[in-house]
This record gives structure tokens, sequence and C-alpha cells, in this order.
């Protein structure tokens, strides 16, 4: 549908950027869920290859980008920690050039 409308405007399919947003959250911060109940659908990050298996999957889904929110992830140090271990683990999986926009 989407390389269809891309034709019909003369814009190329290439041209769009597919995102995305993933919550990942570690067992210790599973508590920080009960503020949304069942809707947020999240993903492990106890362990580097969670991370590593859940980029994968984003990148062969053709998604270009992949905005994480570290709500769901303790305090802002920990968010940093988070973030750093998520890139190393991101970067390990597909070559990700990102960068840590910090909480």
């Amino acid at each position: 549908l989407l390389a269809a409308r891309c034709f019909e405007a003369g814009r190329s399919p290439g041209s769009i950027v597919h995102s995305a947003q993933a919550f990942f959250v570690r067992r210790q911060d599973a508590a920080a869920l009960a503020a949304f109940g069942d809707q947020v659908p999240v993903l492990p990050a106890d362990r580097p290859d969670q991370i590593a298996e859940a980029v994968e999957a984003f990148a062969d889904a053709g998604i270009d980008e992949l905005v994480v929110p570290t709500m769901l992830i303790g305090d802002p140090s920990e968010q940093v920690d988070f973030l750093d271990q998520f890139l190393e683990s991101a970067r390990g999986a597909i070559g990700f050039t990102g960068r840590s926009a910090g909480p």
C-alpha cells in the first residue's frame, strides 16, 4: 500500500523513513509497568542478547529508526547506563551507529 501511494504521489518508497517505538524493560523495573497496565507492549532488556535480538528483528522488518523511551528504566543514572548498554548491543547486532540522546 505504501509503495502504491508513493508511486501515485511521484515519490520513491525508498525515501520514506520507517520508524518504530520500543519500550524495553528490565526485570528490576517491572513495577514501573503497573501504571500502564497491558497498554504498553514491552521487550525484555535484562541481557545484551535480548536487546540485540529485538534490534535485529526491527531491522529485519525494515525499520530505519528505533525510538527507545527510558521512562520505564529506573532513575536517570540507570537510564544512561541502560542506553549505553543498548547502544553497545545494537552496534554489535547490526552495526548501528546512532547516538544516545540521554534521559
